[in-house]
């Protein structure tokens, strides 16, 4: 796993997490051989720390659990497992898909590039992607160029315009204002439909993480504060059952990876407190069994959300704007 790319599409241990959760599902890590850190590690090149907590998080869902010894035994089979996979204790490594997989879908392998690309420049103005020029400036099939764009307009950062040509849209106060817009009216829903089925040791943990980096701040990364923000907006919401909302929760996902790149191409952690403090103000209703101020304060937070991403991008010198590249072309406003 390419480290430096894995994290722009995420953080790092939501990566992690979700390629072992399809090495379950596909059968290639079976029950009986236990999950163990290091090798984990080992497996996709990334230190220990977002593997520990991907195995938390699949832990709190009940895919796993932790052995009395060391590491966690599988015990969901979410897939059926494929009898032509040798054991993986019999071979001394985990099935598990990464960069020398050949079953890893090739899209995976230039998403992130593509992706910065084009979230670095929509700060700075609209753009159209030639998809036959993607495909020859990385060296991959047309069809490989356009699962790579349906992928990215799955999560609202690339659309079709009138001619059918795809484009992404420069982060302009409307564009910013209707992405938040949304969220505001289906994450407060969510939040209530997921409260009921969040597992017990997830809200303790948390809170201590907030706790944690509101004590420390400024002196925490870029990649801290995506971890907080994934862990109240994507994970704690996941555990709502109405698909349909999360399914359109996860079309908005775009201000949240423009957020990323805005931190870390072009601005520092800013001196004071983004969101912390409000996020623990969430938590900390609903461990109350507050679920309407928790309800409230979510609604509070995204609508003050709008005001700092808006202020935040106007701070951009267009001087910082990034080269040209083949496959993207800048439009007119």
């Amino acid at each position: 796993m390419d480290t430096g790319q894995q994290t722009k599409t995420g953080t790092l241990y939501h990566q992690v997490e979700s390629m072992l959760l399809a090495a379950i599902e596909s059968g290639a890590l079976r029950r009986g051989v236990p999950l163990l850190e290091v090798q984990v590690a080992e497996q996709f090149r990334v230190s220990r720390a977002p593997v520990r907590k991907a195995l938390g998080l699949l832990a709190e869902k009940g895919v796993i659990r932790k052995r009395s010894g060391r590491g966690y035994d599988i015990v969901e089979r979410i897939g059926t497992a494929r009898p032509d996979l040798q054991d993986p204790a019999e071979q001394g490594a985990y099935f598990i898909p990464g960069e020398t997989d050949r079953r890893r879908p090739a899209w995976q392998n230039i998403y992130s590039a593509v992706e910065r690309d084009l979230v670095s420049r929509q700060v700075f103005a609209s753009v159209r992607i030639n998809e036959q020029a993607l495909a020859d400036h990385f060296g991959v099939s047309r069809t490989v160029a356009r699962e790579v764009l349906l992928r990215l307009q799955e999560v609202g950062i690339v659309d079709k315009d009138d001619r059918m040509r795809w484009v992404a849209r420069k982060l302009t106060a409307d564009h910013v204002f209707d992405l938040y817009e949304m969220r505001w009216i289906l994450e407060p829903v969510a939040l209530r439909k997921a409260v009921p089925n969040l597992p017990p040791g997830l809200l303790p943990r948390l809170r201590e993480d907030l706790a944690t980096a509101l004590e420390r701040y400024p002196r925490i990364s870029v990649q801290k504060l995506d971890e907080l923000e994934y862990d109240l907006h994507v994970d704690v919401l996941s555990y709502c059952r109405n698909r349909k909302i999360i399914q359109m929760l996860f079309q908005q996902r775009a201000i949240m990876i423009s957020h990323h790149y805005i931190f870390d191409l072009y601005l520092s952690v800013p001196e004071e407190d983004p969101f912390i403090g409000e996020h623990l103000t969430i938590v900390d209703n609903i461990i109350a069994g507050d679920v309407d101020a928790a309800v409230d304060s979510l609604t509070a937070h995204l609508q003050a959300s709008v005001t700092r991403a808006l202020s935040r991008i106007e701070t951009i010198s267009p001087e910082k704007s990034p080269p040209a590249v083949p496959y993207i072309r800048l439009l007119e406003d």
